[in-house]
């Protein structure tokens, strides 16, 4: 499977381009093109119907909770929306999100809370994932006001001040994507 014309090579860093170049010519001079069919995944679809699975484990009190279905291909034409959406939320930033401050915050439901639409995608579909940690007593309250604010956003959607705030920390983060090489290589 990892052949030349199927392989992308990334270089980063205070490097002279025509000594990388060099670099990279000797070291990969004998690897030879292989014509090799790119792999092939089913096609994934989503459940008819909701599916719940328990994992009990002995003498633990806390209780994780995986809410999820299949996502999205990170060349989705609505990417930058979602990117958006996954912020406010459950990605905002000190808590700021909707479901840190509701289930969290608010009503004390969960330790942890988080949403994320775009951090699994690729070229094959990802997952649309909520998780939250909160104690075995109180779980079904917590999934319930999980639940309601995913149907909430959908039906109503946000709130200009809530895109304004996801814009803003979203355009001043890009600077961090720029750091260091391992997140340029990763752009």
């Amino acid at each position: 499977r990892f052949v030349p014309n199927r392989s992308i090579l990334a270089i980063c860093g205070d490097l002279d381009p025509e000594a990388a170049i060099a670099m990279v010519e000797r070291a990969f001079a004998g690897w030879k093109k292989i014509d090799v069919a790119p792999p092939s995944f089913p096609e994934l679809k989503l459940s008819a119907k909701p599916v719940t699975k328990y994992v009990h484990m002995p003498a633990k009190n806390q209780l994780v909770v995986y809410w999820g279905h299949l996502g999205i291909r990170r060349n989705e034409p609505a990417y930058a929306k979602l990117l958006v959406l996954e912020h406010i939320m459950g990605q905002g930033a000190g808590l700021t999100d909707r479901l840190s401050k509701k289930i969290r915050d608010e009503l004390g439901l969960c330790y942890t809370v988080s949403f994320s639409i775009t951090g699994h995608d690729g070229t094959e579909p990802g997952m649309i994932l909520a998780t939250l940690s909160t104690s075995q007593a109180i779980y079904h309250k917590a999934i319930g006001v999980l639940l309601a604010e995913i149907d909430k956003v959908r039906a109503k959607g946000i709130t200009k001040a809530e895109l304004a705030d996801a814009q803003e920390y979203l355009t001043r983060s890009i600077v961090f994507n720029l750091e260091d090489n391992d997140s340029l290589v990763g752009l």
